[in-house]
């Protein structure tokens, strides 16, 4: 860019460039710095779309993991009053054969 500048310099320094050629150079590298930033915010985005999946990834995982105890939880509570239930019932049956 900085070559380009001093070519750019010395041409209009010896008027071989004129203002029609001025502007469509700078247009022509606002351009390319306008590329060049959405390419830049294009890369940055991907990035952090990476990272917000990364952590909704790894969110969901802890949350089946919970769910997963709490179902493995319930299920043993309920298997624990059934035998209860089904202990008072045969205590009650033996007491009512007597």
């Amino acid at each position: 860019m900085n070559r380009e500048f001093a070519q750019e310099a010395a041409e209009l320094f010896r008027g071989k460039l004129t203002r029609k050629d001025q502007k469509a150079r700078r247009w022509e590298e606002l351009a390319e710095a306008k590329l060049e930033f959405l390419q830049r915010k294009t890369k940055f985005l991907r990035k952090v779309h990476e990272v917000k999946m990364q952590q909704m990834r790894e969110e969901h995982s802890l949350k089946m993991k919970l769910l997963h105890l709490e179902i493995e939880l319930r299920t043993k509570q309920l298997n624990n009053l059934l035998n209860e239930n089904s202990l008072e019932n045969r205590v009650a049956d033996l007491l009512n054969d007597d």
